[in-house]
């Protein structure tokens, strides 16, 4: 097309934020030509694959979009909460074409009833939200094209100029990093460094822990996930591929991706279906020459490590140098400031003491000369000495004080997320103290301390009644044959593990807790189930095995 001569490309009536992902992305390979990102969303204000309106905006304007757009699938009245989000998400020009009214089916014929009138009226109040390309998709005639003209030829599209800080998104929901906002945890458990059963289990191709701790950290408080498959000797870009297919599925965390390896971070943003965050680049030429044009690609955020190739600066202002450098090098290739988070580096306080008060400085610095968000891996500073806990809590307050946006850490750890809500009142980010007595009077706030390589041990239907929930195809015939070898029956296995799992499945999609992707999981992981389950229910009872499944 765009050799062809095109002046503006289309992706309309898209369901699925990561199939948006590749098309926008193939557009801007194809060449620079503008492309609008239209969406289709149902009666709930979300696409069917659980993608909400702030997502989309976030995801397709870090893409390159020039344009978001809304079209099919419901009528104008159901578009309304809709086109208010968008207006209020994204600066960019937004675009609304929906179908005629509800689609019905009336003697084998689909018909559209909305009149052209009141098509009209709604295109209106959409240009008052915030539209300025309106139009019609499904059952739109040239009278209402011609109703809807009419309405709005004498308006003037409302100028939109929202402040919005660093943004990252999962497919199903966008964390905010406000420089005056509520502190964000960052949660560093998907990294295999000091923890021999994640690099045994990275080594193996499976996913076990990295699900159970990905939903760990989420449960804990960790607002995104920080994944890290660095394991000598293992091809790195398939075990990330692993690993983000397996948590982007199972939380609504968005993700951080963290390697060495551009090739890995590549991978992991191709097939990442939200903005990440790459963890990530720093001073030196080539990290500037390689990470930042992946960055600027795939639309991801960054975390701006303060050295370069002499190392790490001892003092703050040479660490505001460099973190000068890194955002002056990404907005003149296209990544806006507000996409960068600064890490001023800590150094362990019992080798070099003199580092703490630098790092402090650095990140006070950082905020008020460039306006960046900062972010820290909290746990460096208490390398070698006992109670590592105390040192951590005490420095990560004093970080906050600060002005820290952003922690690495273990979100399990209590002492370290009592410190970030109790910080954030007391540093006035935070205020009237809201989110500090919602997290105390929530069950789902009270953490328990995490052990080193603590593993909840799981009986073997827990196992297999998870793996159905979780979507974990991958070691549901695994867990079979455990259960199997452990003398449980078939029957059981299906009637106490398997079905109560997909139940539980459709129950969270009827809630809209599940979105699609979810559910296809679970039903694949069901029928791997099945499968192999199905030659020992044949040994049993005389109805066949695909009556006793379907049946219920």
């Amino acid at each position: 097309m765009v050799e062809a001569g095109v002046d503006l490309i289309l992706f309309e009536t898209f369901g699925d934020i990561g199939e948006m992902r590749a098309a926008l992305v193939a557009a801007a390979d194809a060449g620079d030509i503008p492309v609008v990102a239209s969406f289709t969303f149902d009666e709930t204000g979300r696409t069917f694959t659980g993608t909400d309106p702030e997502t989309a905006a976030v995801v397709a304007e870090g893409l390159g979009a020039v344009a978001i757009g809304v079209n099919c699938s419901v009528g104008p009245k159901q578009l309304v909460s809709v086109v208010k989000k968008l207006g209020q998400s994204t600066n960019i020009p937004i675009l609304v074409s929906p179908n005629a009214g509800m689609p019905e089916i009336v003697d084998g014929r689909t018909v559209f009833r909305e009149m052209p009138e009141t098509m009209a009226q709604y295109a209106a109040s959409f240009v008052e939200y915030g539209a300025s390309l309106l139009g019609g998709c499904c059952g739109t005639t040239p009278e209402h094209i011609q109703a809807i003209k009419g309405s709005v030829k004498h308006l003037q599209p409302v100028k939109r100029s929202r402040q919005f800080g660093l943004r990252v998104a999962s497919r199903v929901k966008t964390v905010a990093i406000e420089p005056n906002g509520i502190p964000v945890a960052i949660g560093e458990r998907l990294n295999p460094t000091g923890k021999k059963a994640l690099q045994a289990e990275i080594r193996e191709g499976k996913t076990e822990i990295t699900r159970r701790d990905a939903l760990a950290q989420v449960q804990s408080g960790a607002a995104i996930l920080d994944v890290n498959v660095g394991v000598g000797g293992v091809d790195q870009i398939a075990a990330m591929e692993r690993a983000v297919n397996a948590v982007q599925i199972l939380v609504d965390a968005p993700l951080c991706i963290d390697s060495t390896d551009p090739k890995v971070i590549e991978h992991a943003l191709k097939i990442y279906h939200g903005k990440a965050i790459i963890n990530s680049v720093n001073g030196e030429e080539h990290s500037l020459e390689t990470i930042l044009p992946l960055a600027k690609k795939y639309g991801a955020a960054l975390i701006a490590l303060t050295l370069d190739d002499a190392g790490i600066p001892p003092t703050a202002v040479e660490r505001l140098a460099v973190a000068r450098k890194i955002v002056e090098r990404a907005e003149a290739v296209g990544i806006p400031r507000e996409d960068i988070m600064v890490d001023c580096l800590v150094l362990t306080v019992s080798a070099q003491p003199e580092g703490v008060p630098e790092t402090l400085k650095a990140i006070t610095m950082v905020k008020r000369e460039l306006g960046t968000t900062t972010s820290l891996g909290v746990s460096n500073v208490s390398f070698g000495l006992p109670n590592r806990g105390l040192i951590n809590a005490a420095f990560f307050a004093m970080a906050l004080y600060a002005g820290l946006d952003a922690a690495i850490l273990n979100p399990q750890e209590q002492r370290m997320m009592e410190t970030l809500r109790a910080s954030a009142v007391l540093c006035g980010r935070d205020m009237r103290a809201e989110q500090y007595i919602a997290w105390e009077q929530s069950k789902d706030g009270r953490v328990t301390p995490a052990k080193t390589e603590e593993v909840k041990v799981f009986t073997p239907l827990e196992m297999l009644y998870n793996a159905v929930l979780s979507g974990d195809k991958d070691n549901i015939i695994s867990y079979i044959e455990k259960a199997i070898t452990d003398g449980l029956a078939p029957m059981d296995i299906l009637d106490k593990a398997l079905i109560p799992g997909i139940e539980e499945v459709g129950k969270k999609y009827g809630e809209g807790k599940f979105f699609l992707p979810q559910l296809m999981m679970a039903g694949e992981t069901m029928t791997k189930s099945f499968e192999r389950l199905r030659p020992e229910l044949a040994k049993g009872p005389a109805k066949k095995p695909a009556q006793l499944f379907w049946q219920r």
